[in-house]
């Protein structure tokens, strides 16, 4: 975790699975965005290696989520918007929707690394619900996709949709908690403290429930409190 992402021969010791690769944080790395072909050979490479990790188990990649400030600033950028509430605006699958032809590009990246890596795994971000992941699903589709896919949850409306999620195909839920619970009490991603609101932990107990036979896990900034909360549930 962290702006600089390790090497595959410079992971902590005692990994033994990667269950989020924020693919942001290697295009913040090299300052490029996808459609740079030296971004995508970046992308590949680091993949690769980490998957090829003889000590490393699952492997899950998080398709890339930029807000619009920071996606115009990375050289080689699809399109330039402007949005005044960026943080929910085109971000995740929503850009995706809109440029599908970026998604596509990322996939088909993942997809040659995937057919040779069983353990290698994509999760999409900021879906809002079912019609947006029954897109991501045709994405995968079209491409081929080898191994197990999977969705966060960190919009309100898309806890309304998990069983359906998992009817569709997903293997995977993470319940992004900056996202869920800034815009479930209407506070600042940054509020650490509101993780503990019993709103978001009806919200996270609606999801174990309609999770069943998928797994599910929570990923944030989350202090030892909110950790064993969620073992918990």
């Amino acid at each position: 975790s962290g702006e600089r992402p390790p090497a595959a021969e410079h992971l902590p010791p005692g990994m033994d699975s990667v269950g989020l690769i924020r693919s942001e944080y290697l295009l913040r790395e090299r300052e490029l965005f996808l459609t740079d072909p030296a971004m995508q050979d970046y992308i590949s490479s680091y993949v690769s290696d980490l998957s090829s990790n003889g000590s490393l188990g699952d492997i899950w990649y998080r398709t890339t989520e930029v807000t619009t400030p920071e996606a115009n600033t990375l050289s080689g950028v699809d399109r330039v918007f402007y949005e005044a509430d960026f943080m929910k605006g085109r971000r995740g699958i929503r850009r995706a929707r809109e440029l599908p032809e970026t998604f596509l590009l990322e996939m088909r990246l993942l997809a040659e690394i995937a057919r040779d890596r069983p353990n290698l795994h994509v999760l999409v971000p900021f879906v809002r619900d079912l019609d947006d992941f029954r897109f991501a699903v045709e994405m995968f589709e079209s491409v081929s996709w080898p191994n197990r896919f999977g969705t966060m949850i960190e919009i309100p409306s898309a806890v309304d949709d998990v069983s359906a999620f998992v009817e569709a195909g997903a293997s995977n839920l993470l319940v992004g908690l900056n996202d869920l619970t800034g815009l479930i009490t209407g506070t600042t991603r940054e509020a650490g403290d509101m993780k503990h609101h019993p709103s978001v932990w009806r919200a996270i107990e609606r999801v174990a429930e309609a999770a069943e036979g998928c797994e599910w896990g929570v990923a944030g900034d989350l202090t030892e409190g909110v950790l064993e909360r969620a073992r918990v549930s």
